[in-house]
């Protein structure tokens, strides 16, 4: 399947967008996670999320990845996924958004 989502994938050599722990790194999300991010998202997980639909497929996680790129173009929240540093293994997502009354 095609991914039909226009994203930008952040630069690897530029840790600006990044943040380092000990054991993980939080980046944003690129058009490259989006298999990652669907076998992720099952019922078991999506179910404790109220943003995410029971199944995420491979073109919906591409679409919520563009999501996550305009909303950072728009200064509007930050996305990321979380990845183990040992394996470089994508094992969630985290999102700050800013709130508009």
């Amino acid at each position: 399947m095609r991914l039909s989502a226009e994203v930008k994938s952040p630069d690897p050599m530029n840790d600006a967008d990044r943040v380092h722990t000990e054991r993980l790194v939080l980046r944003p999300p690129s058009i490259d996670d989006a298999r990652s991010i669907s076998a992720l998202m099952t019922p078991e997980v999506s179910r404790w999320l109220a943003s995410w639909p029971p199944a995420v497929d491979l073109e919906l996680a591409g679409r919520r990845i563009a999501e996550a790129q305009a909303e950072l173009d728009a200064g509007r929240g930050v996305d990321w996924v979380i990845e183990r540093r040992d394996v470089e293994d994508v094992i969630g997502w985290i999102c700050i958004s800013q709130s508009v009354v």
